[in-house]
């Protein structure tokens, strides 16, 4: 039996320097909250400043890091390569949010190798496209490029995930100009100077070696695991990862189970087609799909059905039942294709619109 999933250790360097990614239609916006962000901010940040404090007074190199410093585990991402491209099935915000360190490093720091570095974990330059970011995706290209040039958004945001990019990147730069002062104020104390200037050379000094050091702490000593899919399982394995907890919803659950399955070719259309139908449906999307399969198969009252349907239909339609057979949906062959195909262009086109017409009518 071959092993279908490689593991695969790699700090941050590694994993995001010249490397590109593109987005699959399974991972939803960037939604990462600030909490979120600062819980792993204040990890990263305690472990680097254990070694920190033992070797400030060094040279910033990114050997004495390496071998001296506390290492970090970042967790894992998984990745599925389809025709030369690697997608990202899980893990796009714990990399989109390292991204964003990379950024505010990138835009902080006076080393100019240091800064080479970083800048290849965030973009690419293409000869007719210009920067091409390694995590790839539409939505967040224009936010990323505001961020990278140092620019204030003055538009109205096109996305959930341009907003949080944006807002995160700003809890990024104050968790570190907070972090900077505290090393600022902790080293005065220890200093004498004669004069202003003095104290402001002190304070730049300070700062220079604190964002030196944690970049090469960032780049050398974050280390995260990569799994990589050599099989086209990603339908298995992005429902075993979410459909554990409350990470997602079922109907988003449901979507990565439905897409998954057609050719890579054809999911940007049908991903599109998805897009569209919920956005009739918002904030009643799983309410929709259990009215739907209830409206179209029970005719009759079974409690212990509408339960099943109610709970998890989301697996209830890829379950061994004569609604899943009428569906079609869990038969692995071309059929099978076909029937998701006519679901997603007739079926959930057609009944999303008119269940939200009917929902939003004001006579009950």
């Amino acid at each position: 039996m071959t092993q279908e999933i490689v593991p695969k250790e790699q700090r941050v360097l590694d994993c995001l320097r010249n490397k590109k990614y593109y987005i699959d239609f399974y991972q939803r916006e960037y939604v990462w909250s600030k909490e979120t962000v600062e819980i792993l901010l204040d990890d990263i940040m305690y472990s680097f400043n254990l070694s920190y404090e033992e070797h400030k007074n060094e040279k910033p190199k990114s050997q004495l890091v390496s071998s001296k410093f506390n290492w970090y585990y970042l967790n894992v991402f998984i990745t599925n390569e389809i025709n030369g491209k690697k997608f990202i099935v899980d893990g796009q915000q714990r990399l989109t949010t390292l991204s964003l360190i990379a950024i505010y490093l990138y835009n902080k720091i006076e080393n100019q190798n240091i800064k080479d570095n970083l800048q290849q974990c965030i973009y690419s330059t293409d000869l007719d496209y210009g920067e091409i970011f390694n995590i790839d995706n539409d939505k967040r290209k224009r936010a990323m490029k505001i961020l990278l040039n140092q620019q204030d958004f003055k538009e109205n945001y096109s996305c959930i995930t341009e907003k949080t990019i944006i807002e995160r990147y700003k809890n990024i730069k104050d968790y570190f100009e907070k972090e900077i002062e505290n090393q600022i104020e902790k080293e005065l104390k220890k200093c004498e100077f004669n004069d202003k200037d003095e104290e402001k050379k002190i304070k730049e000094n300070i700062e220079i070696k604190f964002i030196d050091f944690f970049s090469f702490y960032f780049l050398t000593n974050l280390v995260i695991v990569e799994l990589q899919i050599s099989k086209d399982d990603t339908p298995m394995v992005f429902e075993v990862i979410n459909d554990r907890g409350e990470a997602l919803k079922p109907f988003e659950i449901l979507k990565g189970k439905l897409i998954g399955t057609l050719p890579k070719s054809e999911t940007e259309k049908y991903d599109g087609i998805w897009q569209n139908a919920m956005g009739f449906l918002s904030n009643m999307e799983d309410k929709f799909f259990t009215d739907f399969i209830k409206s179209k198969f029970v005719f009759k009252r079974n409690s212990e059905l509408e339960k099943s349907i109610n709970n998890e239909y989301h697996r209830y339609l890829f379950s061994n039942n004569p609604i899943a057979e009428k569906l079609g949906f869990q038969k692995q062959n071309l059929e099978q294709i076909q029937k998701i195909k006519d679901f997603l262009e007739k079926d959930l086109e057609y009944y999303s619109k008119l269940y939200s017409k009917i929902r939003k009518n004001d006579n009950n």
